[in-house]
């Protein structure tokens, strides 16, 4: 896994600079866990043109990083979504 995200985190950089692409949002947010006794932090991407007002529905993937990172050590990781969004390999997703 940690090799398939270096590559794709390598031609993100490499195939389209960022800034060159629609870009989705992401939100910093936090909830408590009551399992593990304390607050844990989150990244939720929102795919460009998101409405939350919108009726269209959206896949979700979920990145789960493991407990010796955290929700920021693969800030490529979301660039790379925007990318293969734009480029039409994946459809929008959260």
């Amino acid at each position: 896994m940690k090799l398939w995200l270096s590559l794709l985190c390598f031609t993100t950089l490499v195939w389209s600079p960022r800034g060159s692409i629609a870009q989705g949002t992401v939100q910093n947010l936090s909830f408590f866990s009551n399992a593990l006794g304390k607050t844990e932090q989150f990244q939720l991407y929102l795919p460009p043109g998101y409405d939350p007002a919108g009726s269209a529905h959206y896949p979700v993937i979920y990145f789960l990083h493991g407990s010796t990172f955290n929700s920021k050590s693969y800030p490529c990781f979301l660039d790379s979504i925007d990318v293969m969004i734009q480029s039409g390999a994946i459809k929008p997703v959260i």
